[in-house]
């Protein structure tokens, strides 16, 4: 049950790592008749599309999952909430966010690693993780690490020719 309070934002830039039938999701229409009370008036209009010039910006591809992944770390870092929570798939938090794994259910506790402290916003921004969720807070997930956009294919020569997705 939600309180009143609750917001929940769909965001652009989360989605998996696959152009798979089990990654690629619904329309937003069909989503929305499932949940009324969420507001999804700031979804991409091409979402769920990852295939097709248009929906460059989702392609399965090292670069747009990293671009995505840049995204979404600028919007959260933007966001004027102390605490959000990041619902996502494991695959995309991986290779796009953290470089950390997450088994099902399992989570962890990030802060933004802003090291550099002359107070300008870094222009890759990075994550540190708590202590306390080095193994997932569940204690299910590898504490191994792997670097952003690993084991992710390139764009093939035809989609590296579009321009950089803006989210």
């Amino acid at each position: 049950m939600l309180r009143t309070t609750t917001h929940i934002l769909k965001a652009n830039t989360p989605p998996e790592t696959t152009a798979k039938p089990c990654d690629t999701g619904h329309p937003i229409e069909k989503v929305k008749a499932r949940f009324p009370k969420v507001d999804f008036s700031q979804v991409d209009p091409v979402f769920p599309d990852k295939t097709s010039p248009a929906g460059a910006k989702y392609f399965p591809s090292k670069e747009a999952i990293v671009a995505r992944g840049q995204a979404a770390l600028r919007e959260l870092y933007h966001r004027p909430e102390k605490y959000i929570v990041v619902v996502s798939h494991s695959g995309f938090l991986r290779t796009g966010i953290s470089g950390h794994y997450y088994w099902n259910a399992d989570y962890r506790i990030f802060d933004f690693d802003v090291s550099d402290k002359d107070g300008a916003e870094p222009e890759t921004l990075k994550l540190k993780q708590w202590d306390s969720t080095s193994k997932g807070g569940l204690g299910w997930s590898w504490e191994k690490t792997v670097p952003i956009g690993h084991g992710l294919p390139n764009a093939p020569a035809e989609q590296s020719a579009a321009p950089p997705p803006s989210l």
